[in-house]
């Protein structure tokens, strides 16, 4: 019975120093798990590592695009980690050329895992895109881990999922919301016809403010005017470029009841009138997006 009781307990010790100690963390070759997520505003490639976690590559509109590597362990120490290229198995035997070191980073404790930035992330993907594994290697990464952790990404599945990640890059917007927050669009001196530039911009506004994954509450608009002509033509020229602004959100789908518009005529300069260039500059609309219109006490239905 001592017998059974010590063997049963030995092969259980065994069982979970393997299963915690374990080192080595890899994707399954069989039903990979990459999956692809897309929109005008977000490009997602995700693929699942078992016992570890995930591996994450975003990018958004108007922003770089960077690879993460995340964890589901209780805990990560901080430390450097290298990013190598890897031949895989059926490459070695057609001549590959040997283990390559990508790069290195820094990895922080807690749970936000591994950051790549854009150039290494893009590294990264065209390795995999040439059927080469991706192998990160760390020092002791969690209290349960042994002296070296591995973890590595191999291709397959991976064509189908970074083809329809490309296709996404493609239609990808080319500015953020950030990008739009405070924006300009520019008129032509004495002119409030809005110009085939400022009409592609107010387009990013439209889908921004149309979208459900990027919620606009408030649009405000104050127009301007250079300083050349008296204070009421100033004013009356910098309504009329308000409301042609307005006029063209509307017309495309932007709820009227959510615009703040203004006339500030030659207010406010933000180039110099003595000049052409600073004149230019001057005759503007201002727009800002505001996810909640309480923040901000300019947001009000006025045109003063």
């Amino acid at each position: 019975m001592y017998v059974k009781f010590f063997n049963y307990t030995l092969f259980s010790w065994l069982f979970c120093s393997t299963a915690i100690f374990a080192s080595d963390y890899s994707t399954p070759l069989v039903n990979p798990e990459w999956r692809t997520t897309s929109s005008v505003f977000e490009c997602k490639l995700e693929h699942h590592i078992p016992n570890y976690g995930w591996v994450e590559v975003q990018q958004r509109a108007g922003e770089p695009q960077n690879l993460s590597l995340k964890t589901d362990l209780i805990l990560q120490y901080p430390g450097k980690v290298q990013i190598y290229s890897d031949p895989a198995a059926w490459l070695v035997k057609n001549g590959a050329s040997p283990r390559e070191l990508l790069g290195e980073v820094s990895m922080q404790s807690g749970k936000s895992g591994v950051v790549l930035d854009q150039a290494l992330s893009k590294q990264v993907l065209q390795v995999l895109k040439a059927g080469r594994m991706t192998t990160f290697e760390f020092g002791k990464a969690h209290q349960f881990s042994g002296p070296t952790d591995r973890v590595m990404i191999s291709t397959a599945g991976f064509q189908k999922a970074y083809d329809d990640f490309s296709s996404c890059l493609a239609i990808l917007l080319p500015v953020s919301l950030k990008d739009l927050q405070k924006s300009h669009v520019f008129f032509e001196e004495n002119s409030y016809e809005v110009s085939p530039e400022g009409q592609a911009w107010l387009e990013y506004v439209v889908a921004y403010v149309k979208a459900k994954t990027e919620p606009v509450a408030m649009v405000q608009l104050e127009g301007f005017s250079d300083n050349l002509g008296t204070y009421a033509e100033n004013r009356l020229i910098s309504l009329k470029r308000v409301w042609a602004v307005k006029d063209y959100l509307v017309y495309h789908g932007v709820p009227s009841q959510i615009i703040r518009i203004r006339g500030m005529a030659s207010r406010d300069p933000i180039g110099d009138n003595a000049t052409a260039d600073g004149r230019a500059k001057n005759r503007r609309v201002t727009i800002e997006l505001a996810k909640d219109p309480y923040l901000s006490p300019q947001y009000r239905d006025s045109d003063d």
